[in-house]
């Protein structure tokens, strides 16, 4: 949803830092959003992005950067 408000104010252009909240609740990681969310984020919608920070509502990032192994390899994350 803040993704696609980006998108619509034209906002997106711009962004350099991108910070993502998630909630989990004993749910594995599924790759299909994620890789949705890969493709948006290192797609030409963002060109100016340089860092994603993600806020996780549980304990080891490890998981969490296995699902997203294009964006840690293109972008600077951090896990908090």
């Amino acid at each position: 949803m803040v993704l696609q408000s980006l998108l619509l104010i034209g906002a997106h252009t711009h962004l350099q830092h991108l910070a993502i909240g998630y909630l989990q609740n004993d749910t594995p990681l599924d790759a299909g959003p994620w890789n949705d969310l890969q493709d948006l984020l290192l797609g030409t919608c963002f060109p100016a992005l340089r860092s994603v920070e993600f806020r996780l509502s549980w304990g080891s990032p490890e998981p969490f950067i296995a699902a997203v192994p294009r964006l840690a390899k293109t972008l600077s994350i951090s896990v908090h």
